[in-house]
């Protein structure tokens, strides 16, 4: 039986004012035609389908669209579960037609209604608390265990004093996890923050940019008796248990600089009861990456940007004078590229800085105390006078 496992394609999500849509748009075309050409049995999709709780009309649409052709007309079944950026009811609304085309959505706990007619290649045949099961026509048992994004308001419970996240977590999952057999294909689908007893120092980079914001589950809460465990959240591929088989299968498209243009973006398993047949990360050729770029002058930004359309640069200068701020905006016109131009703080060699009363100031006169002070520059007049024309904007706008 073959599973296409994604997850996090955050539809909505922008990169400064950059709308990344098209993108997604794009690697999701690539995945329904990979999928269709491997005919697919199953494709489970494990949270963050959009990037905020009221997404816009044209990420659902894409949404909507694209589980349409994942299923191809049902032959193929599609199991969605929602994200910590996904409104679960919201999300949940769709299985009023989706599951006409085998397509099933989880955002709680709570068993899903099944289709009433039955399909070619895949059907379910019974739900219940955070499991759905499945027959294939080759006479497969399949049992899905889903837990989406655990958290207590969503969840509808309140903490307990000497309870641990960890015991709650295992608590929601155990009963889907108790329909696990040996004869069957046992897979879990969820959408939490975990990480390997030994991560790599790339794998480690990753954990520590979430790990201050979301509660951590031990990887020792699946059952050792599931297949595969596909899990959504951390953006990047990765090796959670070998033994357990526990996978992230990395984000829709790149999200952070850290990410490369061979990072995979979804897996392709073949699953027998108790095994792995074949195991393949996917990597969706063409996307877009964003690089982090450290140079000395401005001058530099150009040729860098000139030469690299197909990424978006983060720059960090090192030598600036505020007299260039004309040509910064111009640099940020010319390149769509260019998300961010950040200006390196050079350190004091000595000295502290002088502290002045704003009180009794001009705006124009705290201006060029601070540049004075920050910067060690006096600037030119165009600039103090661009400064002192935004600011009249800005009170015309409040009184």
């Amino acid at each position: 039986m073959k599973i296409l496992h994604t997850s996090d394609w955050h539809l909505g999500m922008k990169l400064n004012d950059i709308d990344r849509l098209p993108e997604c748009e794009y690697a999701l075309e690539y995945l329904t035609k990979f999928a269709e050409k491997e005919q697919v049995d199953m494709v489970v999709i494990a949270g963050d389908i959009y990037d905020s709780f009221i997404p816009s009309s044209d990420a659902e649409n894409l949404f909507f669209e694209t589980v349409k052709k994942f299923s191809r007309n049902g032959k193929c079944a599609v199991v969605v579960i929602s994200g910590n950026h996904d409104e679960p009811k919201r999300l949940m609304t769709a299985n009023v037609f989706a599951k006409e085309f085998n397509i099933f959505i989880v955002g709680d706990m709570n068993p899903v209604s099944l289709p009433t007619k039955k399909f070619e290649n895949i059907n379910a045949t019974e739900s219940g608390s955070g499991y759905i099961k499945f027959k294939t026509s080759k006479n497969e048992n399949v049992v899905v265990a889903c837990l989406p994004y655990p958290s207590y308001y969503r969840y509808k419970e309140m903490r307990k004093d000497g309870v641990t996240f960890q015991e709650d977590v295992k608590k929601w999952f155990t009963p889907a996890q108790e329909q696990f057999n040996s004869d069957s294909i046992n897979i879990v689908v969820s959408h939490l923050f975990t990480y390997p007893h030994e991560p790599s120092d790339e794998d480690r980079a990753e954990v520590n940019q979430i790990s201050s914001a979301y509660p951590f589950v031990d990887r020792r809460v699946f059952s050792e008796h599931s297949t595969y465990t596909a899990l959504g959240h951390i953006h990047k591929y990765m090796q959670v248990s070998k033994r357990r088989n526990v996978y992230y299968c990395g984000s829709l498209i790149h999200k952070y600089p850290q990410e490369t243009s061979d990072s995979p973006s979804a897996i392709l398993v073949e699953l027998e009861p108790s095994s792995i047949k074949s195991f393949n990360p996917i990597v969706i050729p063409n996307l877009k990456t964003i690089e982090e770029i450290e140079v000395k002058n401005l001058e530099d930004i150009e040729e860098i940007a000139k030469n690299k359309p197909n990424s978006y640069l983060q720059f960090c200068v090192t030598n600036f004078s505020l007299s260039q701020i004309y040509y910064e905006i111009e640099l940020r016109k010319k390149y769509k590229n260019i998300t961010a131009i950040k200006i390196k703080r050079q350190a004091r060699v000595s000295g502290e800085r002088e502290v002045f009363v704003k009180g009794n100031l001009t705006d124009k006169q705290i201006l060029e105390k601070f540049a004075k002070t920050v910067y060690g520059e006096t600037l030119k007049p165009k600039t103090v006078n661009l400064f002192l024309e935004l600011m009249a904007e800005v009170q015309n706008e409040t009184l």
